[in-house]
Order: C-alpha cells, then sequence, then structure tokens
C-alpha cells in the first residue's frame, strides 16, 4: 500500500492540461523530474491518445543574504511548459485551406491562456468556411448562415455548430445587461467549439469530397 507521502508526490506530479495531440482536456501522471543542469524535465502520456508530451520549468537558485546569520541560497522554480511537441495543431490537411487552419491552430494554440479569444477564432473560421466555401449569403448573420447550411451538413455537425456560435458570441458581443458585460467563455466550451468546427471543416473538405469520388466512380462503374 502505498504510503501518504508517496501519494502526495504523485499528486503534485498530475497536471490538467490540454493535450497538444488530440485536443481533450486530460489529467496526467507525469514522471520523477530529470535535473539537468538548472532544468528540470519531466515526461508523461495522454490518456486518451497515448502520445508523449514533455514538459520543462527552469530551478531559480538565489544566493539570499540573512540579517547576523550569513548567507543562504533560495531556489524556485519556474512554471512547467510543453517542450515537446513543439507545435500545436489542431488541422493541419493540405486540403483544407490556410486561413481556416490558421483560425482553428491559432484557437487551439491559446485555448488554455484565454478560452474567449479562442472561441473568437473559432467563429472567424467557421464564418469563412461557410460564406467563401459553403457558397452562403455574406448578408446574412452567422445564425442564418448555419440554419441555410443545415441540408449540406451531417445532423450532429449542425447541431455543434449552434453551440460553437453561442460560444463565439459571448466573446465578441456583450450581455443583454445594463452594463454590457462579455460572458466569459470556459475552457470545456471553447474546445467544445473547437471540435465542432473541426468535424465541420474537415466533413466539408476531406470527407465530402472522398465520398462524391466514391459515388461517381460506383455510377460510372454501374453504366459500363
Amino acid at each position: 500500500m502505498n504510503s501518504i507521502a508517496d501519494r502526495f508526490q504523485k499528486m503534485i506530479r498530475q497536471e490538467k492540461i490540454t493535450c497538444p495531440y488530440c485536443c481533450i482536456f486530460v489529467l496526467l501522471d507525469f514522471s520523477e523530474p530529470t535535473v539537468i543542469d538548472l532544468i528540470e524535465i519531466r515526461k508523461s502520456k495522454c490518456p486518451s491518445c497515448n502520445q508523449v508530451i514533455i514538459e520543462q520549468r527552469q530551478i531559480i537558485s538565489d544566493l539570499k543574504k540573512r540579517p547576523l546569520a550569513g548567507y543562504k541560497i533560495e531556489t524556485n522554480f519556474g512554471n512547467w511548459s510543453i517542450i515537446f511537441p513543439r507545435e500545436k495543431y489542431i488541422v493541419n490537411d493540405n486540403n483544407i485551406p490556410e486561413e481556416i487552419k490558421k483560425d482553428l491552430n491559432k484557437a487551439y494554440s491559446i485555448v488554455d491562456i484565454s478560452p474567449d479569444a479562442a472561441a473568437t477564432f473559432v467563429r472567424r473560421a467557421l464564418q469563412r468556411c461557410l460564406t467563401k466555401y459553403m457558397n452562403m449569403n455574406s448578408n446574412k448573420n452567422l445564425k442564418e448562415q448555419i440554419n441555410a447550411a443545415k441540408e449540406k451538413l451531417h445532423p450532429e455537425i449542425f447541431k455543434n455548430l449552434n453551440a460553437s456560435r453561442l460560444y463565439g458570441n459571448r466573446g465578441t458581443h456583450p450581455d443583454n445587461n445594463e452594463f454590457e458585460e462579455m460572458i466569459e467563455v470556459n475552457l470545456e466550451e471553447a474546445l467544445f467549439s473547437i471540435n465542432a468546427v473541426k468535424a465541420t471543416v474537415e466533413y466539408w473538405f476531406i470527407t465530402r469530397p472522398d465520398q462524391e469520388k466514391m459515388i461517381n466512380k460506383i455510377e460510372q462503374e454501374s453504366t459500363l
């Protein structure tokens, strides 16, 4: 049976982060840190996608003079930061337009820091997809564009997009109250929005063209 000290050590090595691979908010159990010069390095595996994640933090030593007691070395630590993988991409397929990939990847890279800002980037990516690539009327608002695209989208994708739109609105439009305050988007809501719009663009630019090619091939073969 683990001692209380062992359980405490395991607890302080745990961290909740957004996995840079699969965009899932997970609790990671990190290894005991390895010290290299003045850097601590630790690693873990995402329980969702089983990919390796490595973090580092700086060890900060400072020589402090104490009144009537000489000098003492005080050791502090910087914050843990991910060093592998170096980049955080949520979409990277060449079939997806660069401007949409840029917005979604930007949203994913800042979602832990500012869910509000991330939701706004996601909203822009969605509107670009609907207006420029799904030929929805640019004079309509986002809600009207999503409704107009209903027949072109999978029912689950359509339902999730409406939720994503509402989260994106929170970061860009004031709430209807006397102080015109913004409603904050939390991390879970921002991640939901990212995944909803990711599913939409992957369907539209990857899955749908592949399905159309297969259908055309079957129809051509059936006429032979």
